[in-house]
């Protein structure tokens, strides 16, 4: 109950400039914090094990290119060590992280957030413009979008 109750004291701190009104933990641990009114990082804190989990949306979903972003997550270091998800949920896919609460500040939760929404929005930004949901004739990603997202990686 310490970690939780640590954890909340800490998103409350560190979401206040960007989130005002920063929803409590629920029962379950679960949250989410929303930057610069377009970016919504879900947040999931694990009791038993102390640790929080975040994930935030960054493309609509479509299996050939989800496919090809698995591959993408051997490049961790690139991705401040994040990785691709499926959000089936909401049918889009996203970036999680995962870290411990051994000794969390707010200043290194602000370092994790910052690296974790530079990425997000750096993918997001690629996949902005480009509709995933369309696909060659060899139902694969489009050549273009596959070599910018092994260049970046």
């Amino acid at each position: 109950m310490k970690a939780k109750h640590t954890l909340h004291n800490i998103l409350t701190k560190f979401a206040s400039p960007f989130h005002p009104s920063q929803q409590d933990l629920s029962l379950t641990g679960y949250t989410h914090i929303t930057i610069n009114g377009e970016t919504t990082i879900q947040v999931d804190f694990n009791e038993e094990k102390e640790s929080v989990t975040i994930i935030a949306p960054i493309a609509t979903n479509n299996p050939d290119f989800y496919a090809d972003l698995l591959v993408l997550n051997a490049f961790r270091d690139q991705l401040a060590g994040a990785r691709f998800i499926l959000l089936r949920e909401t049918n889009q896919i996203g970036l999680l992280t995962h870290f411990d609460l051994t000794n969390l500040t707010v200043q290194k939760l602000e370092q994790l957030f910052e690296e974790f929404f530079d990425v997000t929005q750096k993918w997001a930004k690629a996949f902005e413009n480009k509709d995933t949901n369309q696909t060659e004739d060899s139902d694969t990603i489009p050549s273009q979008i596959y070599n910018d997202i092994f260049n970046r990686a």
